[in-house]
């Protein structure tokens, strides 16, 4: 199901879906809601590894994702994240979203800043129905 402006704005009346903080209606058209960068993020080290093997056990996995993947970054209120050319930073939503079980959400950059080069997008795009918390984007 897709819900147009009106009827975003009525879920979010009613309690049926949940975005904290709330949009303002500005950034509700369509059938959209227009989103913000939080201040979280990570980078990816400069690594060496041929690869990253995904099919061995979970915890290897994770070890071996951490050794390329920087702590976690999280920025004061008003400071500055800056992304170098050639650098590959992950990030989430400002607003936090909560979803009803009967309802998939949906999260796409925005072709403005794609024609600047800046691909805003680079994990999943669908958010399942029942979701809560930030967006990684």
């Amino acid at each position: 199901m897709r819900l147009c402006d009106r009827d975003i704005e009525a879920w979010l009346d009613e309690g049926r879906l949940s975005i904290t903080p709330r949009p303002p209606v500005e950034r509700i058209n369509g059938a959209t809601v227009d989103v913000r960068l939080g201040n979280k993020f990570r980078t990816f080290r400069g690594h060496t590894a041929a690869f990253i093997d995904l099919s061995g056990p979970k915890d290897e996995v994770s070890a071996a994702l951490d050794r390329v993947m920087s702590d976690e970054i999280v920025l004061p209120d008003g400071e500055a994240f800056y992304l170098h050319p050639g650098e590959l930073a992950l990030a989430v939503t400002f607003e936090s979203v909560t979803l009803p079980p009967d309802l998939v959400g949906w999260l796409d950059g925005r072709s403005s800043l794609a024609r600047l080069g800046l691909m805003v997008h680079v994990t999943a795009h669908r958010i399942d129905p029942g979701w809560s918390g930030c967006i990684g984007a």
